[in-house]
């Protein structure tokens, strides 16, 4: 099955090659990984640090995340959206039309 976003423009999703990234990142291969998705790694890292501060002190992890969530994910997107972008302008990934 194709992602909805290819089935609805034709072209990559800013998630593209997030699984290949994942495999190959968990092969070793960072240069790989990296090139295939570079997002994907930003996301690792932000969960084990978010994994790290619920296990250390769960209530204000939570309090933390209460108030800033918003930002958080908004920030997400514009680095997500970003990446994207520079792919599809780069020609790393090919352009919808």
């Amino acid at each position: 099955m194709l992602c909805p976003f290819r089935l609805a423009t034709g072209g990559w999703c800013p998630g593209c090659g997030g699984t290949r990234a994942l495999r190959h990142l968990m092969h070793g291969d960072l240069s790989m990984s990296l090139t295939l998705n570079p997002f994907l790694l930003i996301l690792l890292i932000q969960s084990i640090v978010l994994a790290a501060a619920f296990t250390a002190a769960p209530t204000r992890s939570f309090d933390f995340l209460r108030r800033h969530n918003l930002p958080l994910i908004l920030a997400n997107v514009a680095i997500a959206f970003s990446i994207w972008a520079v792919r599809l302008s780069s020609g790393a990934i090919p352009a919808p039309f």
